[in-house]
């Protein structure tokens, strides 16, 4: 897990995009927008610190469905598959020891 800061109105990701990352928001706020940057522009949630987003297109592999924007300097952990798959293996061999 990595920590990374993005400045107000930096993109995150863009819609369509390949998803290899989500982020778990540890303060600030992220605009999440479908139609980004078009007449069509839509914000379909704000999101805030302990909320994750950027999920759904590693656990369904398919493109980002939307953008992310932060709205203010954000800080976010960047978690990567094989970043939880370490974790949870660590986390698992800590639970047999305790057995």
């Amino acid at each position: 897990m990595k920590e990374i800061t993005f400045g107000k109105d930096q993109v995150i990701f863009r819609q369509g995009d390949t998803a290899t990352v989500m982020y778990d928001i540890l303060s600030g706020k992220v605009g999440i927008y479908v139609d980004y940057e078009t007449e069509k522009q839509e914000q379909i949630a704000v999101l805030e610190a302990g909320e994750i987003f950027g999920e759904m297109g590693m656990i369904e592999y398919y493109p980002r469905s939307a953008t992310a924007v932060a709205l203010e300097e954000t800080v976010a952990a960047r978690k990567t598959p094989e970043a939880d798959e370490a974790a949870q293996s660590a986390h698992t061999r800590d639970d047999a020891e305790i057995l």
